[in-house]
């Protein structure tokens, strides 16, 4: 539920290259959301040509779009378990390490998710998109609450990090 921002720029040669992408929503360089968003803003992506991958993964000037694009970040790096999308470690998915090295990642970075693509964007919300991160969260209110909650009994946030969210969010 967090509001990640992303820089795209489209080169001169796009279509014919890929845009270049960059995350802007990285807790002042200190988080990586996913090992496909570095804490610099590189996103990892084959599409992109940031990671080798098979041919049909990679750009192609005739097939390849803006929305392919944003639909691969959402259904490839904003996933439930992004600690099986660091390479290798697929292998241990469904194996007891496996699952407890997955629920050490994602609670590191749930709590980081409410601090800085949640909290952070509604107290400093990036210039020109104040309304859309305010209105956001006005829809979404009780989506994320209910969110953070379960978050929260699974893995555990920082109270005085949720204290702070329940605030911000009912000023809206």
């Amino acid at each position: 539920h967090g509001c990640y921002q992303f820089d795209v720029y489209c080169p001169n040669n796009y279509p014919s290259g890929p845009p270049l992408v960059n995350l802007e929503t990285t807790g002042s360089g200190s988080v990586r959301f996913n090992p496909n968003l570095y804490n610099c803003g590189k996103v990892c992506l084959s599409l992109l040509g940031t990671w080798s991958g098979a041919e049909n993964e990679k750009w192609n000037e005739a097939t390849s779009s803006l929305l392919q694009l944003f639909v691969s970040i959402q259904a490839l790096i904003f996933v439930p378990e992004p600690y099986f999308n660091e390479p290798g470690y697929e292998s241990s998915m469904n194996t007891p390490s496996g699952r407890q090295q997955s629920l050490n990642y994602n609670t590191n970075i749930r709590t980081q998710n409410v601090r800085w693509a949640i909290v952070d964007q509604l107290k400093n919300p990036s210039e020109g998109f104040e309304d859309v991160i305010h209105n956001h969260f006005k829809l979404k209110k009780d989506e994320v609450l209910e969110t953070v909650d379960k978050w929260n009994k699974e893995t555990g946030i920082d109270h005085t990090l949720i204290t702070e969210l329940k605030e911000l969010l009912n000023k809206l």
